[in-house]
């Protein structure tokens, strides 16, 4: 695995950063996604992960919400929802304000398992990037905990402001 050695000296401008995230993640993404494939923690897909996670991070988020975020029709999303109330991992409720307006949550169960996913995607990442010095790993860190910061979403999936 290469070492980060240039790694303090930085990007030069924003746009040269800005490749360098292009670059950078996703080949991390690809990483993680070929592993949720390798172990079907659960036995989820891949869609059904994402959109327990998406409902973990905006929880009562709607039906659309989840089909814009998964990239696919609403009657798609339905049926991948379907399978998730039907195992129990997640729930539907009619919207108290807008009866037409359905809102999804997780179940315990539907935590749980989107936890077991989280922390064998966590351990295979550990186990890839074990060989890296305790340096390289600090400037990893320290980059994800900025980005996060600056690509955390600044309200709902349907907010105006993100």
């Amino acid at each position: 695995m290469q070492q980060l050695t240039n790694a303090t000296k930085g990007a030069s401008s924003p746009e040269e950063c800005a490749g360098d995230i292009i670059t950078g993640i996703p080949a991390v993404f690809r990483f993680m996604v070929d592993q949720a494939r390798r172990d079907r923690h659960c036995d989820l897909t891949l869609p059904q992960l994402r959109v327990l996670g998406f409902v973990f991070h905006y929880d009562k988020a709607s039906l659309s919400d989840a089909a814009e975020y998964l990239g696919v029709s609403a009657p798609a999303a339905s049926r991948i929802v379907d399978l998730l109330v039907k195992r129990e991992l997640l729930k539907r409720r009619v919207d108290a304000k807008d009866r037409r307006r359905i809102s999804l949550s997780l179940t315990a169960r539907g935590r749980q398992a989107l936890e077991v996913a989280r922390q064998a995607t966590q351990a295979a990442l550990a186990q890839h990037i074990r060989s890296l010095s305790r340096q390289d790993l600090a400037q990893i860190s320290a980059a994800m905990r900025v980005l996060g910061r600056v690509f955390a979403p600044k309200g709902g999936p349907a907010s105006s402001d993100e």
